[in-house]
């Protein structure tokens, strides 16, 4: 489920909120009745769910999302991870240290099963990096990001994930980044907020390790 989608499937199509696609399916039926939306990663076809002010979501149509977005974690979030999914190459600061990723493939909400629990994790982005890029060998050539703001990873998902040997980073929001009130938030507002979260971070990423193996130097 996500708050966020293409009107078209097309990349260049404005970004609306599913609380604007509601309000234009009541107003103007004729027109936006049955209408699909597309998801900001892979556009994914998906359609406004009316669940009330706090819960209303888009819905993948069956089989489509292939298991992704059980749930959003706000307009900020979905930005900064449309930003990090679309990525080919990527200069970030960890350790106090500048790197270079170059990135053959990316996904979002990758799954993780932890043996230990029977339990599933979901991690907000996958990276595969291409040979030539930094740390493609300390890595194995895949590095999980998580996107974090006033709530941390918790420690259940950490040990999980250290359990499975990933390398998984995480990106720190700007807590002025957050958007209180979704249903008000304009296209404009919109617009303005992922052009500021974009430039921000084209500006190079400083991130921090969430876990990594321990063999593992960085």
């Amino acid at each position: 489920m996500k708050l966020l989608a293409y009107q078209k499937a097309d990349f260049s199509s404005p970004i609306i909120t599913v609380h604007e696609a509601l309000h234009l399916r009541r107003q103007f039926p004729e027109e936006w009745e049955g209408k699909h939306f597309y998801d900001l990663i892979k556009l994914r076809p998906m359609v406004p769910v009316d669940r009330g002010a706090k819960s209303s979501s888009f819905a993948y149509l069956g089989g489509s999302g292939d298991g992704h977005g059980n749930g959003s974690k706000g307009i900020a979030h979905e930005l900064v991870q449309e930003y990090v999914c679309k990525l080919w190459t990527w200069r970030i600061r960890l350790f106090g240290k500048e790197f270079m990723l170059k990135i053959e493939e990316t996904s979002d909400e990758w799954a993780v099963h932890d043996d230990h629990s029977g339990l599933n994790y979901t991690v907000d982005c996958k990276l595969v990096l291409s040979p030539d890029s930094d740390l493609y060998y300390e890595t194995a050539g895949v590095i999980g990001i998580e996107v974090t703001d006033t709530h941390k990873t918790g420690p259940r998902k950490k040990k999980a994930l250290a359990r499975a040997g990933l390398v998984i980073l995480e990106l720190q929001m700007i807590p002025d980044w957050h958007v209180a009130n979704d249903v008000k938030i304009t296209s404009e507002d919109l617009n303005q907020l992922r052009k500021r979260i974009f430039g921000f971070l084209n500006k190079g990423t400083k991130l921090s390790c969430l876990c990594k193996p321990a063999y593992v130097r960085i």
